[in-house]
């Protein structure tokens, strides 16, 4: 058993901690002999599941605000629970697959918004009844022993549940949501209720693995184990994964007393207490409870161990996959454990948009998402005539009048092509940009590749990139973290050598492709994820002007998105890239066109 504080031994140190449970909660002013909560108890066709749910909110407002005893308010409760919690789960898994970015109308963050609303609502639902149980100890019942630990349950189940809802949006969990956690987990583990096993409310969902039962204590780390990490720097698809990497490894993440025997790597170490509102984090934080320590050596070792084994160039090739590197799909391996060494090393980060302040006024960023119309951009850019007419040309209604202009003017672009991208901080690869405009988050989300040009509002010199992070800030702005992965693209169509010696048809085996230089590694081909190439195989690169032998050294970027593979590329007809109308492309050797397009 755990205990973060001194066993109360009194009524009154109960009654105490009762307080701090019912902290931010409704004061219930009269008794009510009527059903509190009752589910709809039909959903007509013609209701929408917003309309529903504003029923469902004024339902539990009224019932939060009326007395009531424990037993009677936790079951007229879990009836509202059971039959809520398979809707919102389907919400949820909607927001998982919504290909459409980060981009949300206004209609959506009013839906959003009263998600959250009912979310909160259920937790206060169940926090009541936690307060008021609490509140009879030191000598509770049999019963109202059991409601304790299936309410403490109850209550960090939703409270993962508005985690996941924010996570898939790229924000923040709310930090009262963070503090109710600690807060109920402290109570609950102080009487050593926190290892009774309750049923779920729904096996399997937000856990792994799968089981009918969960102890508060096993919750509670589910939610302090995603808090681990920077979700904002994660796909949508990802946060399952991340849950069920770190279920392979028992004991993965403890809590111990901050008592205990030392610890052999504090750097390990996570630090949080029951009034803290905010993850866990890497300092300890201040306030008046005191302190309770997340123990992730056995995590962090496993994770150092998968990334030496994945990373090391040294090793076999035919390495025995560890369970934890089973769960994760072999191309996301390196840019998974990337991420979670990174996250363990440097801790996720809690505030917002990593303390970017935004500028009212920034230089402009021209920003294409997504592998098709990449390539549609980069197409336009190699079938200009010349660089001359980049500005006035970029697309028919680019609002050139053929008028002439003086010699100095800088021509400005259409309104309809201003970008609504600015630039807030550049350090090395990573440009972090910004916008008030929800309409241009569309498309953006995490692992997306990007082609942007920085001081422009149109593609001129553009470079290659992938969205890093991405992050919805409470005063509606979104900030974006690009990668640069290359400074050179150009619409090449990719073969495997094998896949044309076995194809009768010629053509069959062209995929299209990328290819793409950086002065870090050089030459390299990006394709989509769904193409079977791997590492070591040979291929050809074609364009209407050459064809270039080469082969795939190594996966360098694994998104949803695109894979990218170095090359070997020893054929001098490469020379330096350039895009059209640079300086240097005159004197430069023949580059792949962009025209041999499969």
């Amino acid at each position: 058993m755990f205990a973060p504080f001194p066993t109360p031994a009194t009524a009154a140190s109960h009654h105490s901690a009762a307080s701090h449970l019912r902290a931010g909660l409704p004061c219930p002013s009269q008794w009510r002999l009527t059903p509190l909560l009752t589910p709809p108890r039909a959903e007509r066709a013609t209701d929408s599941f917003f309309t529903t749910m504003q029923q469902v909110l004024t339902a539990l407002h009224r019932a939060n605000d009326t007395r009531a005893r424990p037993a009677a308010r936790l079951q007229a409760t879990e009836t509202l629970a059971h039959w809520l919690w398979p809707r919102l789960l389907d919400q949820l898994h909607q927001l998982t697959v919504d290909q459409r970015g980060i981009a949300e109308t206004t209609g959506q963050r009013e839906f959003y918004a009263q998600l959250e609303q009912v979310i909160d609502a259920m937790i206060a639902a169940y926090r009541l009844v936690l307060a008021d149980d609490y509140g009879d100890l030191p000598t509770p019942k049999q019963a109202s022993w059991a409601r304790l630990s299936l309410a403490a349950l109850r209550i960090l189940e939703w409270v993962q549940c508005a985690q996941r809802l924010s996570a898939l949006r790229y924000r923040p969990l709310a930090p009262e949501l963070w503090r109710v956690t600690n807060c109920v987990f402290s109570a609950i583990a102080t009487i050593g209720a926190d290892h009774d096993a309750q049923p779920r409310l729904t096996p399997g969902v937000f856990t792994a693995p799968a089981a009918a039962t969960a102890t508060v204590t096993e919750q509670y780390l589910a939610i302090q184990t995603l808090g681990l990490f920077d979700t904002c720097s994660w796909s949508r698809h990802d946060h399952e994964l991340i849950l069920s990497y770190c279920a392979t490894v028992t004991d993965g993440v403890r809590v111990v007393r901050a008592d205990a025997a030392p610890l052999t790597k504090l750097d390990d170490l996570r630090f949080t207490s029951a009034d803290h509102d905010a993850p866990p984090c890497l300092t300890q934080p201040t306030g008046e409870h005191p302190l309770m320590i997340l123990d992730c050596q056995r995590l962090a070792a496993v994770v150092r161990q998968d990334y030496s084994d994945l990373f090391n160039p040294n090793a076999a090739t035919d390495l025995h996959t560890s369970p934890s590197l089973a769960v994760l799909p072999a191309l996301q391996r390196r840019p998974f454990l990337r991420l979670l060494a990174r996250d363990l090393d440097e801790g996720a980060i809690t505030d917002e948009s990593s303390a970017i302040t935004l500028p009212t006024s920034g230089e402009p960023v021209a920003l294409h998402v997504g592998f098709t119309p990449v390539r549609e951009q980069l197409r336009h850019i190699f079938s200009r005539p010349t660089a001359a007419a980049t500005s006035e040309l970029a697309s028919a209604g680019s609002g050139y009048s053929g008028q002439p202009r003086s010699r100095h003017a800088v021509p400005a672009p259409a309104s309809h092509l201003r970008s609504a991208w600015a630039v807030v901080d550049q350090r090395a690869r990573r440009l972090w940009i910004s916008t008030r405009d929800q309409r241009a988050g569309h498309g953006v989300t995490v692992g997306t590749l990007a082609l942007y040009d920085i001081g422009r509002h149109e593609l001129t010199n553009p470079v290659l990139g992938k969205v890093a992070r991405v992050a919805q800030l409470t005063n509606g702005a979104l900030v974006v973290e690009l990668q640069m992965l290359a400074s050179f693209a150009t619409l090449v169509a990719l073969r495997s050598t094998e896949a044309v010696a076995l194809a009768r048809d010629q053509d069959a085996a062209r995929l299209p492709s990328l290819l793409i230089y950086d002065a870090d590694f050089g030459w390299g081909v990006m394709s989509a994820p769904q193409v079977q190439i791997s590492e070591g195989e040979a291929i050809e690169i074609g364009s209407k002007r050459l064809t270039i032998a080469s082969r795939l050294r190594r996966l360098r970027e694994a998104t949803g998105e695109f894979l990218l593979y170095q090359i070997d590329a020893n054929d001098a007809r490469l020379g330096v890239p350039a895009y059209p109308g640079q300086r240097v492309a005159r004197h430069s050797a023949a580059v792949p066109s962009s025209a041999a397009v499969a």
